[in-house]
């Protein structure tokens, strides 16, 4: 679709966080429970920039 041209606005270093993270939700089966431990972290961080540099430390 032309809303998954992603790879076009996104730098690669920040792409590849992304899909890390989306990797994380659908490895934890989807849902709430999944998003929850994402969210709390989320909640820790000041920038998009700073939670996606956690995402490689364990959930």
């Amino acid at each position: 679709s032309g809303t998954r041209r992603e790879e076009l606005l996104i730098e690669d270093v920040t792409l590849q966080k992304v899909w890390t993270m989306r990797r994380m939700i659908d490895a934890l089966g989807g849902g709430m429970d999944a998003l929850q431990p994402l969210l709390e972290r989320l909640s820790r961080t000041r920038t998009n920039d700073e939670f996606l540099s956690t995402l490689h430390l364990s959930m």
